[in-house]
């Protein structure tokens, strides 16, 4: 089975944007943040093909197409994330702590922005995504064991 989690996503084409088709994917993807209290979402999380995601964060819905990672600062913090694709796994995660971005909205308009913060970690951990790169791969082995046994635990005491 192709599994588009695992994959590089080619980037959207030039006629895709303004179309009611892109401007559709980002509604959708903007609506399944809410029911699950997820940040972000990738396209291909959803087995969409598109080189695209979408962020809840400071105050604002970000979406991202052809999202490219300009700069990164040398300054890391550590966070713990959390993936709709691996439910109640939360892992702590080292990333960088500011990062320039640019990225194109459904229109083809151009955004760069300097990010911070939950922002800066939710776009590296979406971005990952898009290229064929999961949250669990960027722990360490310790830490991925633990967080697994903790979700176990969490499985365990939530059936009835």
């Amino acid at each position: 089975k192709d599994d588009l989690l695992t994959q590089t996503i080619a980037p959207i084409s030039e006629e895709l944007f303004g179309t009611d088709e892109l401007k559709k994917v980002a509604n959708d993807l903007l609506n399944s943040l809410t029911p699950m209290k997820a940040i972000g979402l990738a396209a291909n999380q959803c087995n969409l093909p598109y080189r695209m995601f979408v962020m809840r964060t400071q105050g604002r819905d970000f979406v991202c197409c052809n999202p490219e990672l300009l700069e990164a600062s040398h300054d890391t913090q550590i966070e713990q994330e959390g993936c709709m694709s691996f439910p109640l796994l939360f892992i702590s995660i080292r990333r960088n702590k500011n990062i320039k971005v640019r990225y194109r909205d459904v229109l083809g308009n151009v955004h760069e922005e300097e990010l911070m913060g939950r922002a800066a970690v939710c776009f590296q951990h979406e971005f990952d995504h898009l290229n064929g790169v999961v949250f669990t791969e960027r722990a360490g082995k310790f830490a991925l064991e633990l967080a697994m046994k903790k979700r176990e635990k969490m499985r365990r005491n939530a059936q009835p």
